[in-house]
């Protein structure tokens, strides 16, 4: 997915200055936008633009977070993603983004980009059926990312099951043992449901096949592009696009591929798997992975501390505008 961020105008820098406290305050409740993640985390701020694959938002003036685009479930303009009607969460919970507009007009299709900086200047460009459309931000209610979770929006901590339904069928338990886990290309990480120890013997397989952009001829496999590609902004640049990767709760990302990869845990924490690209908004299919492990581990069902990293990967500090 393409994305682009513009600027703050040198007008509206003026108006705000002239404003002062009372217009900032009045942009923020304007520009306030809250994202649901793929964990049922709520962020709720002011709309800041989106590049590189990352939405901006301001949650006050000194933390402004950069989240990457496959990490967000819903993005809300109008109710703090509280209450989504079931005609909505029906259609989001398939592959194809949903963009759903203040009039009641749904559309599915991808979300291509969004332009601009201000919700009241921003366009979004989505690709339908119909074509690409251009819609007016301030039109826009709400857009699914795809793959809706199943689990009630209002939950304030879903199982592990609701965070990611698919992945509960293996049933990681303590001592040794295994499951399996669906990692859909258009998610930069995917919680496996498995914490595991440093040094923790693991064996993971995985098939499948993805696509990484719009062009249906640049496919994936497990063991990377099939094409020969690389990404140069991905977790492993050096690694072929579109590999199977992991990481361990905030660690460096590994290289796994279709294996059987017999890993030793490089560290504790949680197990997280991925697709090994720059841009997750215009992938598609996913990959099966199993994973065999040995030794003691840990399933709680309590959202992990460490799915925090997925968000915001340490940028809370304020970033200097240009």
């Amino acid at each position: 997915m393409h994305v682009q961020r513009k600027g703050v105008l040198l007008a509206a820098t003026v108006l705000m200055i002239g404003l002062g406290p009372i217009g900032w305050g009045v942009a923020a409740a304007q520009d306030r936008v809250t994202l649901m993640m793929r964990s049922g985390e709520k962020l709720s701020g002011r709309f800041d633009g989106v590049a590189n694959d990352r939405f901006y938002l301001d949650i006050s003036d000194t933390d402004e977070r950069h989240i990457p685009m496959g990490d967000i479930a819903v993005i809300d303009f109008t109710q703090g993603a509280n209450n989504l009607p079931e005609t909505e969460l029906s259609q989001a919970r398939g592959g194809s983004h949903v963009l759903v507009t203040k009039s009641g007009d749904l559309a599915k299709g991808q979300l291509d980009r969004i332009e601009g900086a201000r919700i009241g200047e921003a366009t979004v460009r989505f690709r339908a059926d119909g074509g690409e459309r251009s819609v007016a931000m301030r039109d826009v209610a709400r857009i699914y990312l795809g793959n809706y979770p199943g689990a009630a929006p209002s939950s304030p901590a879903p199982s592990q099951s609701q965070q990611n339904p698919s992945n509960s069928g293996g049933g990681f338990g303590g001592g040794s043992g295994g499951g399996n886990v669906t990692v859909p290309a258009n998610q930069q990480w995917v919680d496996s449901g498995l914490t595991v120890r440093q040094g923790q013997a693991l064996s993971i397989r995985a098939s499948g096949e993805v696509t990484l952009s719009a062009d249906s001829n640049d496919k994936a496999t497990p063991n990377g592009s099939l094409n020969g590609r690389h990404a140069v902004n991905a977790p492993l640049p050096q690694t072929l696009a579109g590999a199977l990767i992991g990481r361990i709760g905030n660690g460096q990302p590994f290289g796994i591929g279709a294996g059987p990869a017999n890993i030793n845990a490089p560290g504790s924490g949680r197990l997280y798997l991925g697709v090994n690209d720059d841009g997750m908004g215009d992938n598609n299919g996913q990959f099966q992975v199993s994973i065999n492990t040995s030794g003691n581990n840990t399933n709680d069902n309590r959202r992990n501390p460490s799915n925090q990293d997925n968000q915001d990967q340490g940028n809370r500090g304020r970033r200097r505008r240009p």
